[in-house]
């Protein structure tokens, strides 16, 4: 059981940045039939650094990688240096991130969206105080259709709303320079109904 107190993306970003390397990566954890039915009732969720929670907020257990975990609804896998989530649709997928993992985010809490089928957008650069503009120079982030060439989405602080086939698996990438960013990949294939987010290092 744990309970988990909401940090500043800054502070986990120096954290991660500072944190030693990864140790081998092991079997999945071994869980038993009993255990996957009480996880898969209690709302599985991918946390920060792709932990595994599950169960309400006052009583939520975790899991840290790797892990391989099937529930009728949706699929959870973390490798050891990537997480999977499979569900029915790609919001579906995407709503099992919580808040606090951070999941396409490439400033603080300012995201990579996707307002629409087909589209993509972020949160607009100028929410970002005038004092920590400088910070948005060094952060660029494209995104490549399947087959095709890479388009920037964000670069130099400047936001270009992009459009692409809404059937086509899309991997977006986020370049920081001062710091780690806690998913530098992430593919997003709305055919599959499929997450895939690499782990920043």
């Amino acid at each position: 059981m744990t309970h988990r107190r909401r940090l500043p993306l800054a502070a986990l970003l120096l954290l991660a940045a500072c944190a030693p390397a990864a140790s081998p990566v092991s079997e999945p954890t071994a869980l038993s039939a009993e255990q996957v039915q009480a996880l898969c009732a209690g709302n599985p969720r991918v946390g920060d650094r792709g932990l595994l929670l599950w169960g309400p907020p006052e009583e939520e257990t975790s899991l840290p990688g790797p892990y391989d975990v099937t529930c009728p609804d949706v699929t959870l896998t973390h490798s050891g240096t990537e997480v999977t989530v499979r569900a029915a649709t790609l919001g579906d997928a995407l709503a099992r991130f919580t808040e606090d993992a951070f999941l396409l985010a490439y400033y603080a809490d300012l995201r990579v969206r996707l307002p629409g089928p087909g589209v993509v957008s972020a949160d607009a650069p100028d929410e970002v105080p005038e004092a920590l503009r400088d910070d948005l120079a060094g952060i660029d982030v494209t995104v490549t259709p399947q087959g095709g060439s890479p388009q920037a989405l964000l670069s130099g602080g400047r936001l270009t709303p992009l459009r692409f086939d809404a059937a086509l698996p899309l991997t977006v990438r986020i370049r920081t320079r001062r710091t780690v960013n806690p998913w530098p990949t992430v593919v997003l294939d709305p055919k599959a109904g499929t997450v895939r987010a690499t782990l920043g290092r």
